[in-house]
């Protein structure tokens, strides 16, 4: 690292009067003309010396630039290791040389939340508060504290106040799963026209199509009135994954992801889009047969009585629980490899084989017990056929 100081030939304490004076004086004796080099050497130094704010952080650099980021790489070695509370430590004694740095705040927070100490968390954010002004990181990161512990009032006044600061994607996004939580429809609807006007890099648009697809998916009660909405984002995601390799792999582990969601929640719609998505950008045969058996229970509306059936089944899987949808937003407990190159896509389902615990009343004979908890161990498809078996049999 260059030293400043000593390119403009002043102490490290130098007012910012001594600064103007050295910087004036050395150009008259190095003409830009003459000597560029040097030149441009004393323009740097007076340029960063000069700004109260990026001196502050040159100087900080210049004392501890190595040794701090020597510290912050051990920290993330022993959070690693889960040694939780000596990493807390060292982050503890860097706050104390640079209160104003939000970075070591906010990993002090992390190593909190990852300890299950989410109080001690909140406490060191709010901490910051008082050394960095208006950090939409802090404001975010007390929104998901205050998520985890179900305070949802709060954690959408931290959410705000981040936006507030900077208009970000996944700022959005936490704010809109708040809305969908307390059922307030409009003001999600909003939220996603706000997330309309951003502007999006090629991921973030792939999240954002998803977002819309799950949104119809939780509170569309109609495949048809679902399929008039998100029929265009399915084909612009598909269309997506043909034009760039790592858009196709990114959106096959975001869907991926989506189908960990979408089977926890029981919520038909997304599963069907999402077995759609992946059976036409990998072409791949267990992904079809899903997404066709999916298609034809959700399409064979040959009568009234099966579509009143499926309207009141299909009604039955709304009932998300905050604590559901929060595995999907905190991305917790991803269980899901997926591998992607020019010529296919694998991808491997750990949730395909899941335990269900099913906490059905006494009433049911054992013979249905047995047929579900079988017809469980295959998945969603499973589940759904067991559905459709019971229905016919009421009805005989």
């Amino acid at each position: 690292m260059q030293n400043y100081y000593e390119i403009l030939q002043i102490k490290k304490g130098a007012s910012s009067e001594e600064i103007k004076k050295a910087y004036a004086r050395l150009l008259r004796k190095y003409h830009p003309e003459r000597d560029e080099e040097n030149f441009k050497r004393i323009r740097e130094a007076y340029e960063i010396l000069s700004n109260p704010e990026k001196r502050r952080e040159y100087d900080f650099q210049l004392e501890y630039g190595d040794e701090f980021l020597e510290t912050l790489q051990e920290v993330e070695e022993l959070i690693e290791l889960e040694e939780y509370e000596e990493a807390v430590g060292k982050l503890k004694r860097m706050t104390l040389i640079k209160p104003d740095d939000e970075r070591i705040w906010v990993k002090l927070a992390e190593v909190y939340s990852k300890d299950g100490r989410i109080e001690e968390a909140m406490e060191i954010l709010q901490k910051a508060l008082n050394y960095i002004n208006n950090s939409a990181l802090i404001y975010f990161m007390l929104g998901v504290c205050f998520e985890v512990i179900k305070n949802l009032e709060r954690a959408e006044f931290y959410f705000k106040k981040a936006l507030e600061i900077e208009k970000d994607f996944y700022i959005y996004e936490k704010l809109y799963f708040i809305y969908i939580f307390e059922n307030k429809k409009t003001e999600a609807n909003r939220i996603l026209s706000d997330m309309s006007k951003l502007e999006l890099n090629d991921f973030n648009l792939i999240d954002y199509r998803l977002l819309l697809i799950k949104h119809n998916a939780i509170t569309q009660t109609s495949i048809n009135e679902c399929e008039g909405r998100v029929g265009i984002y399915v084909k612009e995601l598909i269309e997506s994954a043909e034009e760039r390799e790592e858009i196709k792999a990114y959106l096959i582990n975001q869907i991926i992801n989506e189908l960990k969601f979408y089977d926890e929640t029981e919520l038909i719609f997304g599963l069907y889009y999402c077995w759609k998505i992946l059976y036409f950008i990998t072409k791949d045969k267990g992904a079809k047969e899903r997404y066709e058996f999916l298609k034809d229970i959700l399409f064979k509306n040959s009568n009234k009585e099966n579509k009143e059936y499926e309207k009141q089944n299909l009604n039955e899987k709304r009932d998300i629980t905050p604590k559901e949808t929060k595995s999907y937003v905190n991305n917790e407990n991803k269980n899901v490899q997926s591998t992607s190159n020019t010529n296919s896509s694998i991808y491997t389902l750990n949730n395909e084989n899941k335990k269900i615990q099913n906490s059905s009343s006494d009433n049911v004979p054992w013979g249905w017990i047995i047929l579900f908890l079988f017809l469980a161990s295959i998945g969603p498809v499973g589940i759904i056929l067991f559905f459709v078996i019971l229905y016919f049999a009421k009805k005989d």
